[in-house]
Parts: C-alpha cells; structure tokens; sequence
C-alpha cells in the first residue's frame, strides 16, 4: 500500500461533517495496466492473481465496467453517470494482455481500451500483441487507443531539432499510428495516451488540436471538470498492485480543481521545489482536511484559505515540497476526505524535471 492509501485508510472515521452541496453524479475512475505477468519487470507488471483479485473486488464491490469512450462521452456532454463506474486501460500492447488479462475479462465481458505504440506491433516482438489479437479483442467489445507509432518522449528535442520540427515529429507520430489502428483493426474513437505520461503546454494543444482526448499517468479520478486533454489513471502495477491500495483508489472522487498553477508539468530550468496553487469549487469535501504529498517525500506543508472571483468563492491551496524533487518524473498528490469521512478526493500534480534522458 502507498503511503497516500495510508494516510487515508488511517484518517477514515475520524473526522467532522461539513454540510456541502454534493457533485458526485460526474465521475469515475481509470485503471492503467501494462504487463499481466509474473516474469516481466516488476515496475510496470501486475502478476495475474492479483489482476484476478482486482477483478473480484471491483466485481464484489457493486462496481460498474463502462467502456473509456463511454465514459468520456458521458462526463464531457454533462451526462450523470451512476456510482463506482471504471474504465480499464492496458498501455504499449503487449502479448500477456491477450494470453492473461483478456480471458478474465471476456468472462465478464468487460471492455476495455488497449493504448498501442504501432511500431511495437508491428515490429513482431516475442512480447508484442500482433494485429490479430487485436482485431479479436476488438470484436469482443476491446478498444484500441493510441500511444504513437514508437513511445517517443515527447518534451525531448532531438539533437539539431528546433520546437516547430519537434511538434511535426509529434503531429507525424499520432497521426502515422492512427492511421496503422485504423487500417488494422477498424476506424477506432480517438483517445491518446502520451507515452511515459509526459507532455508539455504545446505538444498537449497540437494532441488536442487533432481531435483527441487523452490521458497521462498521473493518479486521480476523472470528472466533469477534468482537463480532457490531460486525463488521470490509477496505476495498478508494480508497488501499487496491492488490493488495499487499489481499493482505497478505487473508491476515490474527484478534487474539482478549477485552476491549477503552474499549469504545466515541464519544470523551467533550474527550478526544483515547485509551489502548486489550485483553486477548488465547493463540493462535498472536508477542505480543513485537504493534505498535499511529494514523491518520495510524504506530506507538505500547506495553506489553506477561500478567495472570491467573480463574486464566486473557491478554496485556494497552496503547497511546496520541503525538499528538490528528482530529476525526471515525480508528483504532487492532494487528497480531502469526504463529508461522511469514508471516501477521498484526489488530484495529482505531475512534474518533469528536465535534462535526465541527456
């Protein structure tokens, strides 16, 4: 269990009601997978009795199974969507998601969205899905999203290469893998999964500009007010395949964070303690209780108060992490428990510190 689910399971029921008005109807939560396996690298695999147990306790629990463009579609049109909806996803294709996961969940039939890095399939890798696989996962109510053709870092400038030629790079990468899905498995909806879960401002606005919807890795549950072109997903492999930690995620609503800054995950040069500011509209959380976490470092200080726009009043928090954060990827995660003190609203900051693929 990760730190955060600790904190949350050990807070439960010990903390006063605010009255608030309620925004639960708009929700639900994204799983993300990679490997089902217990011979692949432990960071990104989730051994296949603990995807069973997953399984049973989303099954057990009064959960529902939506297809990702259902409930896209449903939470960007205003649509209620009922309680305890999941989507599961699966990232860069490979063969175990066919030959372990796919099995448990046509016995439910369940669908699911697999994001495709082309190339990889193409390649005919002893580990890559083949366009096969699939075309039959497709027919049994899978989806095929798109990852791009090779799981480029996108924020990365290749040596001699200008901003404008790496956002062509990017353009030619999404578009060239639609069109390789498209081609293979049937026109499928367009949902994007960045690789590694990184982008910058300008990269994010071309993916947007070309139609999609799409999803990072930074941890939360998605709503009505999400930013639809930066998505949350639970990651459900490696230290957090764990079913008290899933659970708890499981579980989890959205923080409705009207504004966040900085709104960018690329860190400027130089810059190592970022300050998060967000500003939340009411809801029916406890926003005295609002705790906020840095990768590796646990709990920030934080300050909490209410501001007025445009005659409006939102919760402003404010948090910084006590120490640098590492290079490369790490987060800020805040979370508030509910009213009742059961369930916890969730919001991740991710960050990119950049300079470490040098």
């Amino acid at each position: 269990m990760d730190w955060i689910a600790r904190w949350a399971v050990a807070l439960g029921g010990m903390l006063v009601t605010v009255s608030v008005v309620a925004n639960e109807p708009y929700h639900g939560v994204v799983l993300q997978y990679h490997h089902v396996d217990d011979g692949t690298p432990h960071v990104t695999s989730t051994r296949p009795k603990d995807f069973q147990d997953h399984l049973d306790y989303i099954d057990s629990n009064g959960f529902t199974l939506w297809s990702l463009p259902r409930l896209i579609t449903a939470l960007q049109q205003g649509e209620a969507v009922p309680d305890r909806v999941v989507a599961i996803t699966f990232d860069d294709a490979y063969v175990s998601i066919y030959e372990r996961a796919f099995p448990e969940l046509k016995k439910r039939n369940w669908p699911f969205t697999v994001f495709v890095s082309t190339d990889f399939v193409d390649s005919g890798a002893r580990r890559a899905l083949s366009w096969q696989q699939l075309r039959e996962m497709v027919a049994a109510g899978a989806v095929v999203g798109n990852h791009t053709r090779s799981h480029l870092h996108i924020p990365q400038l290749l040596e001699a290469e200008d901003d404008s030629q790496r956002l062509q790079r990017v353009r030619d990468e999404v578009t060239g893998a639609q069109h390789r899905i498209d081609a293979e498995v049937g026109v499928q909806p367009k949902i994007f999964a960045y690789p590694y879960g990184e982008v910058d401002p300008a990269a994010q606005a071309l993916i947007e500009e070309l139609g999609y919807v799409a999803f990072g890795q930074q941890s939360g549950a998605i709503g009505n007010r999400s930013d639809f072109g930066f998505l949350p997903r639970f990651p459900a492999s490696g230290a957090y395949a764990e079913i008290k930690d899933l659970s708890v995620k499981l579980w989890s609503l959205p923080l409705p964070v009207i504004q966040e800054t900085p709104s960018s995950m690329v860190l400027p040069e130089g810059e190592t303690r970022p300050e998060l500011e967000l500003l939340l509209a009411p809801g029916p959380y406890r926003a005295r209780q609002i705790a906020c976490f840095a990768s590796g470092q646990g709990r920030m200080p934080i300050t909490i108060d209410s501001v007025t726009i445009d005659g409006e009043e939102r919760v402003r928090v404010q948090s910084r992490a006590e120490q640098g954060v590492a290079p490369g990827r790490s987060r800020y995660n805040c979370t508030a428990p509910d009213a009742r003190g059961k369930r916890y609203y969730w919001y991740s900051k991710p960050w990119l510190r950049a300079g470490y693929w040098d």
